[in-house]
């Protein structure tokens, strides 16, 4: 990938966009897959304790103080998992002396702001939930999907709200404004890039879930063991997700400050093309 590839030197398309984060995966998927596979099994924690217990699943462990430690541990890691990810797949776009390396420093220093941005994101796109529990039952549908809408509104206004106190080396709160400066006069755009990103990963589970039933019965084995399979399959294919959704979101985010500081933007690509 070419220096000039990334940061994009100008606005691009949507299709430029989606295929500028293509080329992030694919450049990218070898040395970040292991990020999305430790993500994904931080995620499985308390399952894990689930399954090792031999217990009943209850929602959230039924209370038990150890699934719960579990659970919270596990978001955490996730966390630092698409931190240090995102630090991985820009150094390598971007061709940096310490691509080859695990960012520890960068992803430490930068850790609590990037853990209080995102208490903050789901706080603010999940908050008007809460509202349901004072509407009366009958009409909590017709009320949910104006919620929805909220919150879906709300998840792409502050999406660059991570690369933003990663790259952009701003705190918490400023990293929320920052985001909603850049997203807040081309959410259709990142709308738009988002939703086929999705649809492709989407796309991607349910042809692996309908060629498991296929494959699996004809070598004769049972339902059981069918099952087994395609939840492992699912859960590599969820490892596969984060360095495509963070290809996405890396791609947006170059093309968003582009658009919003191109002119400082090509200034230092030009200062980088010149060293």
């Amino acid at each position: 990938m070419s220096q000039t590839l990334y940061p994009p030197a100008r606005p691009l398309s949507v299709g430029e966009v989606l295929d500028l984060a293509f080329l992030i995966f694919k450049a990218t998927l070898v040395k970040c897959l292991p990020y999305g596979v430790f993500a994904m099994l931080a995620g499985q924690l308390p399952n894990i304790y689930d399954l090792v217990r031999g217990g009943v699943r209850q929602p959230f462990g039924g209370g038990n103080p150890i699934w719960l430690t579990l659970y919270i541990v596990g978001i955490l890691l996730m966390l630092v998992a698409w931190s240090a990810l995102l630090f991985r797949q820009r150094a390598l776009v971007e061709h940096q002396p310490k691509a080859g390396t695990f960012q520890l420093a960068e992803t430490q220093h930068r850790l609590p702001q990037f853990l209080a941005a995102s208490l903050l994101v789901v706080v603010a796109v999940c908050a008007d939930f809460s509202l349901l529990a004072v509407v009366p039952q009958q009409y909590r549908i017709a009320v949910l999907l104006p919620l929805l809408a909220s919150s879906l509104y709300l998840g792409v206004l502050l999406s660059c709200t991570w690369p933003a106190v990663l790259f952009a080396g701003q705190g918490a709160f400023d990293a929320l404004r920052y985001s909603v400066r850049l997203v807040s006069r081309n959410w259709w755009r990142v709308a738009t890039v988002y939703a086929v990103g999705f649809a492709v990963v989407i796309a991607f589970g349910v042809v692996v879930a309908m060629i498991i039933p296929i494959i699996v019965p004809a070598v004769g084995v049972d339902i059981a063991v069918m099952t087994a399979v395609l939840t492992v399959v699912l859960s590599a294919s969820g490892a596969l997700a984060a360095p495509f959704f963070g290809a996405l979101l890396l791609a947006v985010f170059g093309d968003l400050r582009v658009r919003r500081e191109g002119i400082d933007l090509q200034r230092r690509i030009v200062g980088m093309a010149a060293e």
